[in-house]
């Protein structure tokens, strides 16, 4: 009887544990969302300080303009998600390789060293090697670096370079804006460098369709990181029912929470 009874017992437990497993999946993603969203809400208020400078308003407006992004700034900022990747020493030495290669970059968008159009394409066949599916040159001594990295560490990467490519790469003699910042370090580091710690300044504001067009796309995640919650929120009320009832069906035995 002790035998067949402990059948039971591990498969109860197993399932709790990939049902944990799976929740653990979902706050790490939240996590990722938020320091996206951070970004985001930074670089908007970026474009917002540069536009009221150039716009023609009172002194005293412009003032009170520029105190309130401030104020936002800090509350922003105060908000501090960090998420630890695990890697082994190749993963490490791989990361460490891929950061010197875009930080190499980065000087050279910031710059006139290059030609503008030697940076994008330098810059698009970076990307690109990140991509499944590229349409365009690829830089495969980058791409078998980037492989060698950790998955999370694959993303930001990708991540790192699209933001790179959208706001220095996309416009003519964009290389020579100023960089006094970077608002697009969400990835990782050796030395776990965190968006919310930096200051971010400097970045010049296009046309306000441009502003208009990120304004949308905050709402629009704002949007749908409510709309996720929500079916999150319903998935762990159906899985604490789910506990329930398998612990009103053992009689004697231990209840498993969902977490230890």
């Amino acid at each position: 009887m002790a035998a067949s009874n402990s059948v039971p017992d591990s498969f109860t437990l197993f399932s709790f544990l990939d049902e944990v497993e799976s929740r653990v999946e979902i706050l790490r993603r939240q996590a990722l969302t938020v320091k996206q969203d951070q970004a985001s809400l930074l670089l908007v208020l970026d474009q917002l300080k540069e536009e009221s400078l150039q716009s023609a308003i009172s002194p005293g407006e412009c003032q009170e303009l520029i105190a309130n992004m401030q104020r936002l700034r800090e509350r922003c900022q105060a908000v501090e998600v960090h998420i630890h990747i695990v890697r082994d020493e190749r993963q490490l030495e791989a990361l460490e390789k891929v950061n010197k290669v875009l930080d190499e970059l980065e000087i050279e968008v910031t710059t006139n060293n290059s030609s503008t159009m030697t940076v994008n394409k330098r810059a698009q066949s970076l990307l690109n090697a990140c991509l499944p599916e590229a349409a365009g040159a690829v830089d495969t001594r980058f791409q078998s670096m980037v492989l060698g990295c950790a998955l999370d560490d694959q993303k930001a990467v990708r991540q790192r370079l699209q933001c790179l490519v959208r706001q220095y790469c996309s416009q003519p003699n964009s290389h020579c804006r100023p960089h006094n910042s970077s608002t697009c370090d969400t990835y990782p580091t050796t030395m776990q460098r965190d968006a919310s710690t930096e200051e971010s300044s400097g970045y010049s504001i296009g046309t306000s369709d441009e502003l208009s067009e990120q304004k949308t796309g905050v709402a629009n995640r704002k949007s749908d990181s409510v709309d996720e919650r929500e079916e999150q929120e319903d998935t762990v009320l159906n899985e604490n029912s789910s506990v329930f009832r398998l612990n009103d069906n053992v009689d004697g035995e231990p209840c498993v929470s969902g977490s230890r």
